[in-house]
């Protein structure tokens, strides 16, 4: 069953048969965070200095991806550096599982949602630009979708791991040790 999956004999199981040991994953994702990050420093940097940059409705979709790609940067990946560091063996709390699991989660699923209204906001800034030439109209299809999409990702992930309709999964032998129920019930994830 789903619970006996969660058990030590698959924890020991994917710890035995990985690929590529705890020391290279940790020198890969350690060169690769380091100019990843800076990378996105600089590009909200950028933008955010600059000040017609910032006001223009075509950037704000790309300022919002960035922020929203450099908090797991600064929070779950460092977790992942430490957990590979110490070769798998880091007993973490549940809280702490639950939380890294929500930002990974909610993050890239901010990301997805975002690239995809960004897609349809892009066709109407090109073809149809008077749907933002008023400041009622910037509101309605700018920042209220753009809007309603975070704060939809936040709420929903915020259920699925502080209070799961599918019970808690938690396998400390992954970095990141908390699953959703999208792992184990179609139903929540043919929902989200």
């Amino acid at each position: 069953s789903v619970h006996e999956r969660m058990n030590g004999t698959v924890e020991e199981e994917e710890r035995s048969t990985a690929v590529i040991p705890n020391e290279v994953r940790f020198w890969i994702f350690l060169l690769l965070l380091i100019p990843s990050t800076i990378g996105c420093l600089w590009m909200l940097y950028y933008l955010f200095m600059h000040r017609t940059l910032r006001q223009a409705p075509r950037n704000h979709i790309a300022i919002l991806l960035l922020l929203f790609s450099l908090i797991p940067q600064l929070t779950v990946i460092p977790g992942m550096l430490h957990f590979y560091r110490l070769n798998g063996q880091w007993n973490r709390p549940m809280l702490l599982c639950q939380f890294w699991g929500y930002i990974d989660w909610t993050c890239y699923g901010l990301q997805v949602v975002l690239v995809a209204y960004g897609s349809i906001e892009r066709h109407l800034l090109l073809f149809n630009d008077r749907c933002f030439s008023t400041r009622i109209r910037l509101l309605c299809f700018h920042y209220l979708p753009i809007g309603i999409l975070i704060l939809y990702e936040i709420v929903f992930y915020l259920f699925v791991f502080f209070f799961p309709p599918c019970g808690k999964f938690i396998s400390l032998s992954r970095p990141i040790c908390a699953d959703s129920c999208f792992m184990y019930y179609p139903q929540v994830a043919a929902y989200d």
